[in-house]
């Protein structure tokens, strides 16, 4: 459970609360389970916070630091974390359906399992970010960067990766059905053994379930729909 005395800081207001954090580097918040659903938070200081199970339900996050900070099992679902900074965030097993991360830094953060179906993760920072098993169905990726990203078992349904940046990235086992991509997605050095065609991991491409080196961009990159593969 959360710690009484980091909880009622964080209620008298954002201002008050970082400059706690200010005065207090040392000190690693304790907000463990903490309901904060719909919680005017914007800007607020989380660096290296453990906020394991908290609720942060539709709150107001823009611009929230959360550098290295635990976040696993979160509720975020339609938070808005615009420009929030999730660098080598802790996200395993988050809830964060329809959250608003446009232009944010989830450089190097941990996404395993996480719930991200209909975000918004436009312009966002995803450098080596690992998103095994994530939910991305219906996602907005526009402009996004997935460079050496790990997207292993990830469900980019119906995704939007129109530009979007994946040099690097490894898609084996990744679900792209009907996703959008465009000439402008990048996928040059995109790594993948094989991907399936639909979801429940049916329709396995290749059939013989292995691309040969620098195949998987070089079926991609020209066509605008998966579908069209076949």
């Amino acid at each position: 459970m959360a710690n009484r005395e980091h909880l009622a800081l964080l209620r008298r207001g954002v201002k008050v609360w970082n400059q706690w954090r200010e005065n207090y580097p040392e000190i690693e918040p304790d907000l463990r389970a903490a309901t904060l659903s719909h919680a005017e938070l914007a800007g607020v200081n989380f660096f290296n916070a453990d906020l394991r199970g908290a609720n942060f339900f539709k709150a107001d996050l823009r611009g929230a630091i959360f550098f290295r900070s635990d976040l696993k099992r979160a509720t975020l679902s339609g938070a808005k974390l615009q420009t929030a900074n999730l660098r080598e965030a802790d996200l395993r097993n988050a809830k964060l359906n329809g959250v608003n991360l446009r232009a944010a830094n989830l450089s190097g953060s941990k996404l395993e399992q996480a719930a991200l179906s209909g975000a918004n993760l436009s312009a966002a920072n995803l450098r080596k970010a690992n998103l095994t098993k994530v939910q991305l169905k219906s996602a907005n990726l526009r402009q996004a960067d997935f460079s050496e990203a790990i997207l292993r078992q990830a469900n980019l349904t119906q995704s939007n990766a129109l530009n979007a940046k994946f040099p690097g990235a490894v898609f084996t086992a990744a679900c792209l059905e009907d996703w959008q991509i465009n000439s402008d997605t990048q996928l040059w050095g995109a790594i993948a053994d094989f991907v399936y065609l639909h979801q429940g991991q049916q329709e396995c491409y290749p059939k013989n379930c292995c691309f040969a080196p620098g195949e998987f961009a070089l079926m991609f990159q020209v066509l605008p729909y998966i579908v069209r593969t076949e």
